[in-house]
């Protein structure tokens, strides 16, 4: 006759879930999840007689005979033991991990870097970066091919193709720094992504450009077409030279040969 199965108290019922994160401890899923008796003894309800498992390994626990093996107690108690360092680990690690961001937060220092960083080697690049930066002096000259092109027809092309297509141009350069700013030390753009940083920088030059080729001391009397190509000259000018100081100051690394790349990006305009 079969012993009469007592009750699992409550407190051992959420002892054990809680120690074993709700998973089986053999196969490590979380559904169909049972409390088994490792000693297969139902009334003996001590924590350490209890392990949770899936209902397909608790099947297995209590299968007799058969061509396939069945989980013995010394196993489902390794198997146990061992899940539960492992999600005592975890769950330290957390903690750790939450600590330290709370605590960064609380001393938080201010974004800029610190000297010893701002004069240290740029951070490494990676092959597919590296590759990238290098192809960009060909992506240049492939760009001014395109908008030389359009700016040859100036006979019968209107003032607005002509600022449509210096526009194009320099909306390709802004989408080429953007990119490479990706690859740096975002602490370098304060408390602001890339994109946001230099759309700021470009948007406050743009209105000093548009001053300059309103009071340009050598066309004093110029009016329309002469003076938006000379904005638009000058807007695609100072990105061009934002990618080469930002590749030249925060992008060094020894796999990179900056002084040949700059000769040829430089040489793209020719």
């Amino acid at each position: 006759m079969s012993k009469q199965r007592t009750k699992i108290p409550k407190e051992s019922k959420t002892t054990l879930l809680y120690i074993c994160d709700h998973t089986c401890c053999v196969c490590r899923k979380s559904q169909d999840i049972q409390i088994h008796h490792i000693n297969r003894d139902s009334q003996d309800n001590n924590l350490e007689n209890l392990a949770l498992l899936c209902l397909t390994c608790h099947n297995q626990a209590h299968k007799r005979g058969g061509f396939t093996r069945n989980f013995s107690p010394d196993y489902i108690t390794k198997c146990r033991d061992e899940w539960i360092e492992t999600v005592l680990r975890i769950r330290q690690k957390g903690e750790e991990r939450h600590v330290k961001m709370k605590n960064e937060k609380n001393n938080k220092k201010p974004a800029y870097l610190e000297p010893q960083d701002i004069f240290s080697p740029g951070q490494p690049l990676t092959t597919l970066q590296i590759a990238t930066i290098n192809s960009l002096p060909k992506i240049k000259a492939e760009l001014l091919v395109k908008r030389n092109k359009q700016l040859s027809e100036a006979v019968t092309m209107t003032t607005i193709d002509m600022v449509n297509a210096y526009t194009a141009y320099n909306e390709s350069l802004k989408s080429i720094l953007i990119m490479v700013a990706d690859f740096c030390d975002p602490r370098h753009f304060e408390d602001q992504s890339p994109k946001e940083f230099f759309e700021e920088i470009i948007s406050t030059r743009r209105r000093f450009f548009s001053l300059i080729s309103n009071h340009h001391p050598n066309y004093p009397y110029m009016w329309g077409r002469m003076q938006r190509e000379i904005y638009n000259t000058l807007c695609g000018e100072d990105i061009d030279n934002l990618i080469d100081n930002l590749i030249g100051t925060f992008l060094l690394e020894n796999d990179f040969d900056y002084k040949h790349w700059k000769k040829s990006w430089r040489n793209a305009e020719r």
